[in-house]
């Protein structure tokens, strides 16, 4: 608790400084985990070949990635050719969505989704950057989040929340991480299921429907952690390896 409290409270000093005090700011999350895993700021952006690092620690690059990964896969196969790499990933475990006027600047008091995030959630995101799991030097960093989601009433919709703009994602407190290293440490990421399996039971233990679901899926295949069972009318069978 107290390393979190001290990376909170450099991340936001930091961000008034570059930002100024009183304005949304708008890399709070990111900001914060910056100084979690590395306090000295002196190993903060730094100029890696074609790139900037987010930050140095233990002789390893740490990127912290708050986004999706397709847009990342570049940059961090570009860096695993020269270096060891740990990719952060915040999850969301609990979020509290704060709504701003954005002519008055008042917030509303917030309210607590009731969705709880999960490791299992990173999983279509993993998908982009599979081939990564197979160098060495690469390490992924899964870390469960409290966040005060800020949105501005700038929507459409009567309520004007549909499509509003999000203005920053601020960390309240960090839970349980979780390091793989390699394609079989995402057996982790899989949960209890009974064997064999369909892509329905899948999609509902883990929550990941749709295309989420089966990038998900289609990720733990090839990366050998299950493998087809066969078939149950139409449905494919899968099984844990």
């Amino acid at each position: 608790m107290e390393r979190f409290e001290a990376a909170l409270e450099a991340g936001l000093r930091q961000l008034e400084q570059r930002e100024g005090i009183g304005r949304l700011k708008e890399h709070g999350l990111h900001a914060v985990l910056k100084f979690y895993f590395q306090p000295d700021a002196a190993y903060h952006e730094v100029k890696t070949g074609n790139y900037v690092a987010d930050c140095v620690a233990d002789d390893r690059i740490v990127e912290i990635q708050t986004g999706r990964f397709y847009a990342m896969r570049g940059k961090l196969l570009a860096l695993l050719a020269d270096f060891a790499v740990t990719v952060v990933y915040p999850i969301q475990r609990r979020r509290r969505l704060i709504w701003i006027n954005p002519e008055t600047g008042e917030r509303s008091p917030g309210r607590l989704s009731p969705k709880i995030g999960r490791f299992s959630d990173a999983l279509p995101e993993l998908y982009w950057v599979a081939d990564a799991f197979d160098n060495p030097f690469f390490r992924l960093h899964l870390l469960l989040v409290d966040v005060d989601e800020h949105k501005l009433l700038n929507g459409y919709g009567i309520y004007k929340k549909l499509r509003a703009t999000r203005v920053d994602r601020l960390p309240t407190a960090v839970g349980d991480e979780l390091i793989i290293e390699g394609r079989a440490g995402l057996a982790a990421l899989l949960p209890e299921l009974a064997q064999p399996f369909t892509k329905k039971d899948f999609e509902k233990a883990t929550g990941l429907k749709g295309r989420n679901g089966f990038n998900a899926l289609k990720l733990l295949d090839t990366s050998h952690v299950v493998q087809r069972a066969g078939k149950k009318g139409n449905a494919i069978l899968y099984e844990k390896v």
